[in-house]
């Protein structure tokens, strides 16, 4: 009966060591999929953050190649213009 008893125990000392070891992995498995959760949260805050500015650049390009257009298309009439006034003056002459 003693021996049932102590047998009884050790079985209940294992069963709570078991019950123990169970709740810390559940608590380090929670822990683990909190930190993750955060760091995909992070992670993704981040390449939003990176989208928006790779959408302004892109803005800030064509705006660019705008002013490019213009500056060149300045200089091709005012090239043309010099023309313009030169033949303007050569008639004139004549």
């Amino acid at each position: 009966m003693n021996r049932a008893i102590e047998e009884l125990e050790k079985y209940k000392s294992q069963l709570k060591d078991a019950k123990v070891t169970e709740l810390s992995k559940s608590d380090n498995l929670r822990k683990d999929m909190d930190r993750l959760v955060e760091e995909n949260r992070k992670l993704e805050r981040q390449r939003n953050e990176l989208m928006q500015a790779f959408k302004k650049q892109m803005k800030l390009i064509d705006v660019l190649k705008r002013q490019k257009m213009h500056i060149e298309s300045a200089k091709l009439l005012a090239f043309t213009e010099d023309e313009f006034v030169k033949t303007l003056e050569l008639g004139d002459k004549m």
